[in-house]
């Protein structure tokens, strides 16, 4: 008899997680949507770095990617740049300004200028202006 009464409290116990689980699922839902119904898309991305996609100027974007990162392996390999210097490259190409590069790499102030530098070096340029149009960038 005990054996019987053990199974219904494992069955209950397995019902109610289950109604737990499923109901934690439906906040999360309700809290998400009503997040996005509720915030305009710069409260999203000012707040929360979220970016909705824009599919009109998206395959004009992806081209325009794909044709920098050509150039960038072009210049790259013509003017002998290091890893390092070619991933700065295609960021500075890609319209990143320093803050945001020194964030992304996870480097000082001074190391990326010391970079910039030596890719100016490299490629012959001499301002940022040039190494983007070098990179085909705007």
């Amino acid at each position: 008899m005990a054996w019987i009464w053990e199974s219904d409290a494992q069955y209950t116990l397995d019902s109610i997680l289950r109604n737990l689980s499923a109901a934690f699922m439906a906040v999360v839902m309700l809290v998400l949507a009503s997040t996005l119904m509720l915030l305009s898309e710069k409260d999203l991305a000012s707040r929360w770095g979220i970016r909705l996609l824009e599919t009109d100027n998206l395959a004009k974007e992806s081209l325009r990617a794909e044709t920098i990162a050509e150039r960038c392996d072009a210049v790259s390999a013509s003017c002998h740049l290091s890893p390092r210097e070619d991933e700065i490259c295609r960021l500075i190409a890609g319209g990143k300004i320093n803050q945001q590069i020194e964030r992304e790499l996870f480097i000082a102030s001074g190391t990326l200028k010391a970079h910039i530098q030596h890719i100016y070096v490299k490629c012959g340029v001499h301002s940022r202006k040039e190494l983007i149009a070098l990179c085909g960038g705007e």
